[in-house]
């Protein structure tokens, strides 16, 4: 069996991502396939739905700039090529997470929903980057979805965090481009607050939020292989 790489994180300077108008090759390919494999997947998630998803098709990363181009494809398509083990090795899931930083310097995790997709999977409040995420120029604005999605899943604005470092979490298949946000409230404090809002949406994405204090609470096999290297890479040894 082909052994793994460790998830790898750096320091991100710049982002430049385009989008291409071509096609998904795996997916004209295997249309009748998805079709299939979707619609099996609907009876077994609430919140399932195929939307239109960017998916990453080429990239490169020197000196802390990272530049790439995505095409676009149905949420169906990806859920495929995720759950079928990437089989397109040219293709990768880039998405942004919302690193969330406490007063004390512990970061807060999602668990995720039984509603959702990836259900008791730990990691950054985030998601897939969509046509929504485009700017007029035709690139898409990484870090204007991470906002996006910080405001979906925690309820938080952007007058309510400060943005400090820009990470990228390479994980296989999987690259997230992480920004890190402090916040001036108790990890407590913040997390009760966050399940509030999730409890009061229609969506209720999160079932619960995870307080990480140090890299012993990065043990659990349920958080995410890049959310333990993000972890591991922001917090010091020793219990906060």
């Amino acid at each position: 069996m082909e052994k793994l790489l460790p998830p790898a994180v750096h320091k991100v300077l710049s982002i430049d991502v385009d989008l291409s108008p071509d096609p998904w090759p795996f997916e004209t390919a295997n249309e009748a396939a998805i079709a299939a494999h979707f619609s099996e997947a609907q009876k077994r998630i609430a919140l399932l739905w195929n939307g239109r998803t960017l998916k990453l098709t080429q990239f490169r990363f020197e000196a802390g700039a990272f530049k790439g181009t995505c095409l676009e494809c149905s949420y169906a398509a990806f859920l495929a090529w995720r759950e079928w083990g990437a089989p397109d090795a040219s293709a990768y899931n880039l998405f942004g997470s919302a690193v969330l930083r406490s007063a004390e310097g512990a970061l807060l995790y999602g668990v995720m929903s039984e509603r959702t997709a990836t259900a008791g999977q730990i990691y950054p409040p985030g998601g897939n980057l969509d046509p929504t995420d485009l700017t007029p120029d035709g690139k898409v604005d990484v870090i204007g979805a991470i906002y996006r999605e910080l405001a979906e899943e925690t309820g938080l604005a952007a007058r309510d965090v400060r943005p400090a470092d820009l990470l990228v979490a390479f994980d296989g298949p999987r690259i997230s481009i992480a920004q890190v946000f402090d916040i001036d409230r108790k990890a407590e404090d913040l997390r009760n607050s966050i399940l509030r809002f999730s409890e009061a949406s229609e969506d209720q994405e999160l079932a619960d939020i995870r307080i990480v204090r140090s890299r012993e609470d990065l043990t659990d096999p349920a958080i995410v292989s890049y959310a333990c290297a993000i972890g591991a890479y922001l917090l010091p040894p020793g219990r906060l």
